[in-house]
């Protein structure tokens, strides 16, 4: 099936007699994030989000929408916030996760799911833990080619790592990686709303004109 969402919604005869290129369709298919200028993410029958593919990618506004845009899937970790001053953590464990305190809005004891995607795990040297870098040993190690994703298991939760395979890990290994701050996302558990300040509400889409088209 397809979806047609225009503007501004001429007839249903204009609307299928007009050359493809006119048209404006969305395609309801997986592939939608490699194929659409703009997605609308939705489940049990309520949008969750709706923009470009880089702005779902990059900011994504719920739990689900997290877990549904992204190849490989987004590690999820539980956790729990502590705000000292002006500065939070997310305690994974007994490990200390860094955050940028300008980038969320979070009270201190806030149940929280940590979300970080595969490539923004990045593998570090050295032996000491550093304020934002943590140990784990190598589980899964599945080669891809250019890259290689690791599987760890990193205070008792599951985490994977896309890493260039030049760096040589094998299963067993000790290793060292460097969480981005940059790059983390951070979910409240009960609502399952992104924490970010600069994340909305799902928008409401345009009045659609839905047409089913048969081979």
């Amino acid at each position: 099936m397809l979806l047609w969402i225009p503007a501004s919604p001429p007839s249903v005869s204009d609307a299928l007699t007009a050359p493809f290129w006119r048209r404006n369709f969305v395609a309801v298919t997986p592939s939608g994030r490699t194929l659409a200028d703009r997605i609308v993410l939705m489940r049990a029958g309520n949008i969750d989000q709706l923009g470009t593919p880089q702005e779902i990618y990059e900011n994504p506004h719920t739990l689900f929408v997290a877990g549904f845009i992204g190849t490989p899937n987004m590690n999820f970790l539980k956790g729990t916030v502590r705000v000292s001053g002006q500065s939070a953590v997310v305690l994974v464990g007994s490990a200390e996760v860094p955050l940028d305190a300008g980038r969320f809005t979070v009270t201190d004891k806030q149940e929280v799911v940590l979300g970080v995607r595969p490539g923004d795990v990045t593998l570090v040297r050295g032996e000491k833990d550093g304020r934002d870098q943590f140990g784990a040993a190598a589980g899964l190690v599945e080669y891809h080619g250019h890259d290689t994703l690791v599987s760890m298991n990193f205070q008792g939760q599951p985490i994977t790592a896309l890493v260039p395979s030049k760096q040589r890990v094998a299963e067993g290994d000790m290793i060292r990686f460097q969480l981005s701050s940059d790059h983390l996302h951070l979910f409240d558990v009960a609502s399952e709303l992104s924490l970010r300040v600069d994340s909305a509400p799902a928008q409401a889409v345009t009045e659609a004109i839905v047409h089913k088209i048969y081979p």
